[in-house]
């Protein structure tokens, strides 16, 4: 039996072919926009080039200038001892005496002794007027430019420069010469030259390197002459240089760098790789792109190839699909043309579709709708949620340029809080509780424990002190938080009662208060804060006659209150605005050896009016994150920069910016917080170990202090480097007084309060603590986390706060250190709470100075040892607090 195959419906040539047709003409379009793609990747890489063979020429030369700066300045150093000498020899009577007698043999005997004070000298000639006239009577033993170096001396009666002198291929040397006056000064007994070592000339030492260069010279005519032939070395001509003038001489030190072509030797691997990847992804993405792009096509095409078969088999039209936007209009005037076209009566499908195309295009299901289109209304100010971290919202807004921002300060005259009688101040003073009285600041509830009357109050009280110490001027600041503007002016109020001259800096960070008191002596100053405490919270931080508060001042004011012990008087009130001038003192110290990209959290406080200009003087690039003024974001979170949960989004933003690092600051800006390149949460007692090894450096010997909840490793590394390790109670106001007894240059704590003394005021400054971590980041070229991780770690836990009652806590810690002559074994600190010492780590319980509660934070070099110095303690509470629960 024949079998009969039934014919398939042919594919209709017009799909074939246009989908060919227009399939060719996407390809080449895509060969075409590959091309131009690949030609613009090799411009944008040979600008990225250019820019990073500039930028690092601009590199080259800063370091040049600062190490010929460095040994231009030892040289200086090193001669201004000899002209010292000089300078001393010039009166000397014993020296006048002997050039009187014109003896040789007294001349030569007193060339010895001189020569004896002056360190690697090689020669000293002492000459009377008759060896140095121009006579034949000229000493013999000097060279033609040492001979010529005298008459100057002669012919002028001053000191010369130091010059350096050759007198054949192995005898070059350095000489300077003084004059010897008689008791009048005006008339030249003689003159004293000296012969010094080249070793005089500080030596390169680890400066030279195979990529930078530094030789002494000297001019000689028109040309400079190298110093110390033995090193010379040859200076390309197209090599980066310096030249710096040494002061004091005649000399002058260049400094030059291996010359660098746009494509050197290094790089070019690099942008051969770079482009060649650049290349491989583009071919992939056009790839990719352009089959999707013709698989639409085809689609598309087919679809219309349905609508006409369905036309010419009388078939209702079917509903289709786009795939590509721009087929849709044809689409509509196809089917428009078709519909006119039918006839009016209706028609049965036709037995004779095309299967192959009917296959190609879907017929729709019920269940199908329309697509609905939605219209999408954005806004100018656009957020996007991240979804983790803290607030990780970024913002996106119109570019705002802020020149200067001015707060309008209340008029002296206060309504809210008029003026009181003695007997009204005694009245409200037992309304001031000795609760908000804390170790270092005064701080409590706002309304129910501070009010306008109580600052008032308490700016009489600080006015009082102050003048009892010979201060009559206070400047004030306050933060972001909505009480403090009332506040402001009722302090103010109390100041001037009490006759103390105000200065209104308005909302300012701690450290420019801090600043604008020290620019003017013996200062006094009060910020009007509560730090990281939650929003209804308010204080105040008091500096008297330039001295952070003390505990017994702290404790002085709240007497002073008691029993209405004031000043009387009438203090003026004036406002100032020193953001200006504290930027160009923190520039004039800090010099970053390289640009850095930096990531700022400030939190929403008071640091969002300076942080970022700061930097940028600098020379940094910064990125802001949550950088508003803003007080009811900043009083949604008071910013702690001490928890590594609160720095979570910051370190987030870091790495993905690719940043050099990230600073954090608190509300009022005296505390910081670091993340590294990696985004990691960096401890600040890790910030002292980098921070202490630099200081030692300068200042070998000198005392650091760290508080309590610091590190084991910090003691080790301060050691390590040459210190001497001091713990202190936590609180700035202790650890100001121990730097202030001990002299020491540098201090800090755990919760971010870094104080140097060494270069700047002995404040608490977190903006300026994090311009000087940066200086020390410059100039390493290894990211700022491969740097950290080079210090010493263990594991740890941030601060554990458990919140109890006032008297509770005082009970809880009481019972605690009842407990210390049970831990055998162990050593005990007490000097802040209990910290007990294993050989593996340590663990500390303290009350807290800010908040009523304990403080728990443990330490170890493992997990094991970490997991029994927490149980040691836990067995430990459990004896004198078994009703507490322990975070750990």
């Amino acid at each position: 039996m024949t079998q009969v195959r039934k014919p398939k419906s042919p594919q209709p040539d017009f799909v074939k072919s246009s989908a060919a047709s227009v399939g060719s003409r996407l390809v080449s379009s895509w060969w075409v926009a590959y091309t131009g793609a690949a030609a613009v990747i090799i411009a944008v890489l040979l600008a990225l080039v250019i820019i990073v063979s500039t930028q690092e020429e601009r590199i080259v030369m800063r370091h040049l200038g600062a190490f010929a700066g460095i040994l231009a300045d030892q040289l200086a150093d090193r001669t201004i001892i000899i002209r010292d000498q000089l300078q001393r020899w010039r009166d000397d009577h014993e020296i006048r005496a002997v050039l009187r007698t014109d003896s040789d043999n007294a001349l030569r005997a007193l060339e010895t002794e001189l020569a004896q004070r002056v360190p690697n000298v090689i020669g000293v000639k002492l000459l009377g007027v008759r060896q140095t006239g121009f006579g034949s009577e000229m000493d013999s033993s000097l060279s033609y430019a040492g001979l010529d170096m005298v008459r100057r001396v002669f012919e002028s009666g001053e000191t010369t420069a130091l010059e350096a002198h050759r007198v054949n291929q192995t005898d070059e040397h350095l000489a300077i010469a003084g004059p010897v006056m008689d008791e009048n000064g005006d008339r030249l007994l003689g003159v004293i030259h000296l012969m010094l070592p080249l070793s005089l000339l500080p030596t390169v030492g680890d400066l030279g390197t195979q990529m930078a260069h530094f030789q002494f010279r000297q001019r000689a005519g028109q040309r400079f002459v190298a110093i110390d032939n033995r090193h010379f070395e040859a200076q390309p001509s197209d090599a980066p240089a310096t030249r710096l003038a040494v002061p004091g001489t005649s000399l002058l030190i260049e400094a030059w760098g291996e010359p660098r072509g746009m494509f050197a030797t290094a790089l070019l691997p690099w942008v051969v790789g770079l482009y060649a990847g650049a290349l491989v992804l583009l071919a992939l993405v056009t790839w990719f792109s352009g089959r999707r792009m013709r698989k639409r096509v085809e689609a598309d095409l087919a679809s219309i190839v349905a609508l006409a078969n369905d036309a010419a088999n009388r078939r209702p039209l079917r509903v289709t699909r786009n795939q590509i936007a721009e087929f849709k209009p044809v689409q509509d005037v196809l089917r428009r043309i078709l519909r006119d076209l039918a006839d009016a009566t209706k028609v049965r499908p036709s037995p004779s579709g095309d299967p192959a195309v009917l296959a190609a295009v879907a017929e729709p299901t019920a269940s199908e709708e329309p697509e609905e289109i939605m219209e999408l209304d954005i806004d100018d100010e656009e957020e996007i949620d991240f979804g983790s971290g803290r607030d990780a919202v970024l913002k996106r807004t119109d570019s705002i340029e802020v020149s200067e921002v001015e707060f309008e300060k209340a008029s002296p005259v206060l309504v809210a809080v008029p003026p009181a009688p003695a007997e009204e101040a005694a009245t409200n003073a037992d309304s001031v509780t000795a609760e908000i009285f804390r170790g270092y600041d005064v701080r409590g509830l706002v309304g129910s424990q501070i009010n306008a009357q109580v600052m008032r109050l308490l700016g009489m009280a600080v006015a009082s002190e102050a003048s009892q110490e010979g201060s009559s001027t206070c400047v004030i600041a306050r933060d972001q938080r909505p009480s403090g503007g009332l506040f402001a002016e009722a302090l103010a109020h109390g100041l001037r009662q009490a006759g103390c001259n105000v200065i209104d800096l308005g909302i300012a960070p701690v450290p420019v208060l801090y600043f604008a008191a020290h620019a003017r002596g013996d200062c006094s100053a009060a910020m009007i804060t509560a730090s990281h405490n939650p929003g209804e919270y308010n204080g105040l931080k008091v500096v008297i006659a330039g001295q952070s508060a003390t505990v017994e001042q702290n404790q002085a004011l709240h007497q002073r209150i008691l029993k209405s012990d004031f000043k009387c008087g009438d203090g003026t009130y004036a406002q100032g605005m020193v953001f200006d001038d504290y930027i160009a003192e923190v520039q004039s110290d800090i010099a970053l050896a390289r640009s850095m990209k930096v990531v700022i959290d400030c939190g929403y406080g008071t640091t969002s009016l300076v942080a970022a200009s700061m930097l940028r003087a600098l020379s940094c690039e910064v990125l802001e994150f949550d950088c508003d003024l803003d007080p009811e974001r900043a009083d949604a979170h008071m910013p702690d920069p001490s928890k590594p949960a609160n720095l979570s989004a910051l370190g987030e933003v870091v790495l993905g910016a690719e940043a050099d690092i990230g600073l954090a600051f608190d509300a009022d800006g005296d505390r910081l917080g670091v993340v590294d390149s990696n985004g990691r949460f960096v401890s600040i007692d890790r910030v002292l170990m980098l921070l202490a090894a630099d200081v030692l450096a300068r200042l070998p010997g000198s005392a650091i202090v760290y508080d309590v909840k610091c590190s084991h490793h910090l003691q080790r590394e301060i050691v390590r480097c040459g210190g001497r390790p001091v713990m202190s109670r936590s609180g700035h106001s202790h650890l100001k007084a121990t730097m202030r007894n001990l002299d020491a240059p540098l201090g800090g704590e755990l919760s971010g309060h870094i104080l140097f003394r060494e270069r700047w005021n002995g404040f608490d400054d977190a903006l300026y603590a994090g311009a000087r971590l940066l200086e020390l980041l410059a100039l390493d070229p290894h990211s700022s986390a491969e740097v950290f991780a080079d210090l010493p770690a263990a594991l740890g836990t941030p601060e554990l706060y458990v919140p109890l009652a006032l008297n509770e806590a005082q009970e809880a810690m009481e019972a605690v250190l009842g407990m210390a002559n049970r831990l055998e074994g162990v050593e005990v600190n007490l000097i802040d709470g209990l910290r007990a010492e294993f050989g593996h780590g340590w663990g500390l319980v303290r009350a807290s100075n800010t908040q009523p509660g304990l403080v728990f934070r443990f330490e170890a070099d493992d997990q094991q040892s970490l997991d029994r110095i927490e149980d040691l303690f836990r067995r430990m509470m459990e004896l004198v607090a078994p009703e507490l629960e322990l975070p750990f």
